[in-house]
This record gives structure tokens, sequence and C-alpha cells, in this order.
């Protein structure tokens, strides 16, 4: 039987996000006010601590072109580096408010030293009153990212079958039904669960050879999970005879793997996989890792594996790295 891998890969930046909305009371009398000087609005941080600071700023605008005439006076609004400690890459998207209802939007990407500036937007005095709120009101609503980290490449693996159609079990209505059951599983705590033989034998070859030789099983039409909770051995049916899993929870995932591990489910092993891969953090990498091995999921074990390697050589929070290297020292060998 011939495959071919079918691979996808993602380049993303890591970054640190923020959504920052300056509402201007009474913006006609704070103009006069301010008397021709710019407004700035309170400063914002982007991530958790205060090195990465930022404000908007709003002042008055020359030669600012238009339709119908050049060399206008109009107002301008800025975004400025308040502090930083390094060049931030960043990009953002503006959106202006009036009466509830989003009246503009611009997008707009640049590179930023500490106090340098951004002109986000530019329009004549005229056209800025057109933005004034019928309570007086103007608002600014700025979606920041800031790129904090190198570029990270994340590739995933299938391998397709290609002289094959995959057999997807399509038994909904029999799914945890008595009518024409003729097997019991019985799990760990004691529940027993209708289900069919020819169904099971299908879709395992475990099953499958519980049944066909001369086991207990086959005598006493019924099956003993009792490693395996209720909540699981429905999940397991459920992919069988559905094709889907309901509960992506990664506890449930991981202990799902363990049983389509030992039942060789291999597609809902590969689900697994792949739900229990998309839950990675440094918090949780190495018991992955360990389950991953344990199980013999060769997709999930790379995954891992790469996730902590990356994790090690990037420029990240100590204490991830700490809590990633503690969880290693528990798991090798003394």
């Amino acid at each position: 039987m011939s495959s071919v891998n079918k691979i996808t890969a993602y380049t993303q930046a890591d970054k640190e996000d923020c959504v920052f909305t300056w509402i201007i009371n009474d913006y006609t009398l704070v103009c006069q006010e301010a008397n021709d000087q710019q407004i700035i609005s309170p400063t914002f941080n982007v991530g958790r601590d205060d090195q990465k600071q930022f404000a908007l700023m709003i002042s008055e605008a020359d030669d600012v072109e238009t339709d119908n005439e050049e060399g206008s006076v109009g107002t301008k609004l800025e975004l400025v580096c308040i502090k930083a400690t390094e060049s931030l890459p960043l990009s953002l998207k503006l959106s202006i408010i009036k009466d509830d209802k989003t009246v503009y939007i611009s997008v707009a990407s640049e590179i930023l030293d500490e106090n340098e500036f951004l002109t986000i937007f530019e329009t004549t005095n005229r056209d800025m009153h057109k933005l004034i709120s019928s309570n007086g009101t103007v608002i600014f609503r700025c979606e920041l990212s800031v790129s904090v980290g190198p570029l990270k490449n994340i590739i995933n693996y299938e391998s397709v079958k290609t002289n094959c159609e995959v057999f997807k079990l399509k038994f909904v209505r029999f799914f945890l039904s008595d009518h024409l059951s003729d097997v019991k599983l019985r799990t760990t705590c004691g529940k027993e669960i209708p289900a069919h033989k020819v169904v099971l034998a299908v879709a395992s070859p475990v099953f499958k050879a519980m049944f066909d030789h001369d086991m207990l099983e086959k005598k006493s039409k019924s099956v003993d999970m009792t490693d395996v909770s209720y909540e699981t051995a429905v999940e397991m049916l459920r992919y069988i005879y559905t094709g889907s899993v309901e509960n992506q929870e990664l506890f449930q995932a991981m202990d799902l793997l363990a049983v389509a591990d030992k039942y060789q489910l291999e597609e809902l092993k590969s689900v697994c996989e792949q739900m229990i891969g998309s839950n990675l953090s440094t918090e949780n990498a190495v018991d992955i890792l360990r389950v991953a091995d344990k199980h013999n999921a060769k997709y999930l074990r790379k995954k891992a594996a790469d996730f902590i390697k990356f994790q090690i050589i990037r420029p990240s929070n100590s204490d991830d790295i700490s809590r990633i290297i503690l969880g290693m020292a528990q798991v090798l060998p003394k």
C-alpha cells in the first residue's frame, strides 16, 4: 500500500496584543482647551510588564490633501512609542466609532524605537467634525500587536493512503443503543455499555480476535474494560460508530489515546495525537512527551519534543524553562 506525506507548514511570530480604546468626551471643548497643542492619551502597555509603552496623540496637520482642495489644515492621530528597550516590529488596526457604529478602519505596520511616532490617521478639520458622536464624543480603538520573539515554524505531517478509501463507520442510530446489541462493555465503575460485535470487530483487530477465537469475551458476551472509565469508553464508541469525538479536553484525550493504542484503533489514535498536540504548553509538555512515548505515538512524540526544544532555545520566561527542566528531571531514570 503506497502513501504520500502531506505536509502543512506554519510560520508565525510570537507576539503580544493590546486593545486600547480612547474615549474623548466633549471633543470640541477638549480641542479648544488644548489651544492647538497636542492632546495625548494615557499611556498603555503591551504585554505583562511596562517595557513596551505607547500612547495616542492628536495634533494639528498641515497640508492635508482632499479631493476638492490642497493644503488644508487638519487633524492627525499618531501612535507614540513611549518606552521600548529595543526596536519593536508592530502591526495595528485603528477603528473610529461613532454612535456605536464603526465608521472608519485602517491598518498599518511599522518598526518603532523609543520616542518615535507613526501617523495612523489624518483628515481635514471639517471631516474630523463628522466623526464626532451625537453626544460629543470621539472614540478611537487601537488594536496593537508587537512581535516579541523569533519566527516560529511549525510543521504538521500526515500520511495519506493513495490506493484505498479510508472506511468510516457511520452507525449513529446504533450508538449506545440496545437494539440488536450482542455484547456489553463493562467499565471501571461497573457500568455496562451496549455494543455490537460486528461493528467493534471491523474497527479493531483486538476486538476481532476476542470474538473470533474461543476467548472468555466470546462466551460471556461481555468485555471487561476495568482499566477504562465510562466516559472514555463512551468516547471510544462514539468514534467507532460516528467518526467523531465530542469531549476534547486534554486529560480525556490522553485517556482516549491509551484506549486507542490498546485496541489498535489507529485512526482514533491519530485524532487523539492531534488534539493533545494542539494543547501543548510549558506546564504539560513533559507529561505529554512521556504519554506519547508510552503509547508509541510518533507524531505526538515529535511534536512534544520539538516544542520542548524550541522553548529551551528561545528567549523566554526563566520560570517556563525551569518548569520544563524540572519535569524532565522527574521522569529521567536515576
